[in-house]
């Protein structure tokens, strides 16, 4: 027998007076989620990254991650704050932010099936989702913003559902949508449309008053950027947006990301497709934009190119589909009750599914699928809180030790191209750490980098210009090349500079017009020095100088020796300068194939010194058309004698 569809009139009125029997399920439903996310709790590398700020921050150092720069190295300034006005008093980073997730988590979740999911059969199925979700139990801890932008997206559908009857409405609706944004500025797309709806029922000129007071947030927080870090965006976002990876590659690898989510939580993809599908069929003009923020949203994701986490960008648009789903007329036999049996088999027929995960999760060994990962699955044994000693303050995982151990000896720079959270903050703040991701780094971001194709996604290493490490150890520019000098000579007086220079703001202005990234497009274009095969086919005697006639002085970034044709060699003779460490590349049509480090050998005489090696099996098989050579270390008198490649 169907039960009546009630109408949006009696459901509304049942939640404002909800039985008693809807109070105790709503409440066991949260209690059940709870204990979910206790068996569940994590903390990842990445948070450890704000963490650094929020140390340097709480003890006077100011919103930095090196001290010596004003850069914005988180995404979440709100959820930054958060945590700042909770670790002031705690100074304790593991459990400040864990108890501050589930806290925040749960209050999402209690609000959302209060306030959105119609009484009854509605909560159960919303709770059935939540419970199940990888992607929403997941990054309900983490230590990451997830959570305060799952509560603010709940209060925002609240509010944005109950109508915007008065400016104040539009107000308070515009307000919570700013607030969003500054805890996660890509958020926007998901707030937008329905702020756009709700913007044009009004009066124009007071509905635009309102909408322009309720984005005081965003509009307080990004003058503040613009001012203290000289960007309107984090630092991160320069870093991800300035790869030089072309957007089609990017969007394969954000469809990858997808396909991740499909295999390894397929339930939050399939109740986010169901939410866009019902919310613009069966919907109104809300729903609709709820939906279409959600769209917005979902081809961001493929823009950007995805995430290196697996579900963590799926978290926010499953909180919009799900509150389309259970806002949607279900009759019993017909729609809820397959709908609640269809989400239980996908959700409990996942192995990684939450509810059949606890403390036994964990996998240190890193696997990777196209450079995504389960982020939970690698850091739960160190940082899971059934895993935790709190007898322990440093976490257990070897960056975290061998940050402790850089603190403990006093070093004040290191070079770091692996995890920056664990490592970042149990070093302290006197060490200096030159990021090559470039997410902590002003120049390094804003750097392509050298291989278009051998990348994983937020993790583009670049290569560290010469004379550019011994420029932040030593404090005077020894950077190479003349353009790229000039460039981090600007950048350095933003970030270093006095805040009201009037050279400083010049330069603000420059950068953020655009004017100055000539000077990047010279050097981009000039870092590899190219050379053909026969330039140096001699062979030269080992001991050979570098100033000697016929030696081939790197005076750029890298040399690339293009080479008559593609090779399948299996040897190859090089001569290098003795002292110093390079690493050689085997390129096929501007993709590496295959790389190798060379390192000075014990007691190596000054000058050339030949070498012979094998050729990795990769590159025998695919082949090579050209040879670059890339100086990694040394006394800067980087030089090559010969190449010969022998079949």
């Amino acid at each position: 027998m169907n039960l009546p569809d009630p109408s949006r009139e009696s459901m509304t009125e049942q939640r404002r007076n909800p039985r008693t029997r809807d109070r105790v399920l709503m409440a066991l439903a949260t209690v059940l989620f709870g204990v979910v996310l206790v068996r569940t709790a994590w903390l990842c590398d990445d948070a450890y990254i704000t963490l650094r700020t929020v140390d340097n921050f709480t003890h006077g150092f100011g919103l930095r991650w090196n001290i010596a720069d004003r850069v914005q190295a988180y995404t979440h300034p709100l959820w930054m704050f958060l945590i700042s006005s909770v670790y002031s008093f705690t100074e304790e980073p593991y459990y400040t932010a864990l108890f501050l997730s589930i806290g925040v988590s749960t209050a999402a979740v209690a609000l959302f099936l209060l306030k959105l999911a119609p009484p009854g059969r509605g909560v159960l199925l919303a709770a059935t989702v939540l419970i199940l979700s990888k992607a929403f139990v997941d990054y309900s801890t983490s230590g990451l913003e997830n959570p305060l932008t799952h509560l603010l997206l709940v209060l925002f559908l609240w509010l944005f559902f109950q109508g915007v009857e008065s400016g104040l409405g539009l107000l308070a609706l515009s307000g919570v949508a700013a607030l969003g944004t500054v805890n996660r500025l890509d958020t926007a797309l998901l707030f937008a449309p329905a702020v756009a709806l709700a913007w044009w029922k009004r009066p124009k000129i007071k509905g635009t008053l309102a909408l322009l007071a309720g984005g005081i947030p965003l509009i307080a927080w990004t003058t503040f950027s613009l001012v203290y870090y000289g960007f309107p965006f984090p630092n991160t976002a320069y870093a991800k947006l300035s790869t030089g990876v072309p957007p089609s590659t990017l969007a394969l690898q954000g469809i990858h990301y997808f396909v991740n989510s499909i295999s390894m939580d397929p339930l939050t993809l399939l109740v986010i497709g169901a939410g866009m599908f019902l919310g613009w069929i069966q919907g109104g003009a809300a729903e609709r934009a709820v939906a279409l923020g959600v769209c917005f949203y979902l081809v961001y994701v493929i823009r950007v190119g995805g995430d290196f986490m697996s579900g963590r960008f799926f978290s926010a648009p499953l909180v919009f589909a799900l509150a389309l789903v259970v806002r949607s007329p279900l009759r019993f036999w017909k729609e809820w009750l397959p709908a609640t049996t269809l989400v239980l088999f996908v959700g409990l027929s996942s192995p990684l599914c939450p509810v059949r995960t606890g403390g036994e999760y964990g996998n240190p060994e890193l696997v990777l699928d196209n450079g995504i990962a389960d982020e939970r699955k690698i850091y739960y044994g160190w940082t899971g809180l059934l895993k935790h000693d709190w007898r322990v303050p440093v976490i257990q995982h070897k960056w975290g030790t061998e940050g402790a151990e850089f603190r403990a000896r006093g070093d004040c720079f290191i070079p770091n191209r692996t995890g920056m959270g664990f490592l970042g903050y149990f070093s302290g703040p006197r060490v200096h750490i030159l990021d090559q991701h470039g997410l902590t780094e002003p120049l390094l971001a804003r750097l392509e980098v050298f291989d278009k194709e051998g990348w994983r996604i937020g993790h583009m290493v670049r290569e560290v210009p010469r004379g550019y490490r011994e420029t932040l150890e030593g404090g005077e520019s020894r950077i190479a090349d003349p353009d790229l000098a000039e460039y981090h000579e600007l950048l350095g007086l933003i970030t270093r500079g006095n805040l009201f220079d009037r050279k400083r703001w010049a330069a603000i202005l420059r950068m953020n017009l655009g004017e100055c990234n000539l000077l990047l497009g010279d050097y981009h274009r000039n870092r590899i020095q190219h050379l053909r095969a026969a330039d140096v086919a001699l062979p030269r005697p080992d001991g050979a100088r570098w100033e000697d006639s016929g030696v081939k002085r790197i005076s750029r970034e890298a040399l690339q020796v293009e080479l008559d044709r593609t090779h399948f060699s299996n040897e190859m003779e090089i001569s290098l300068d003795g002292n110093d460490v390079y690493r050689i590349d085997l390129v096929l049509r501007d993709t590496r194939i295959a790389d190798f480090v060379i390192e000075p050998e014990s007691g190596a005489p000054t000058g050339l010194v030949t070498r012979k090696l094998a050729v990795p099996a990769a590159a025998r098989w695919r082949g090579f058309d050209s040879v670059r050579v890339v100086p990694l270390s040394g006394d800067e008198r980087y030089s090559v004698g010969h190449l010969i490649l022998k079949e």
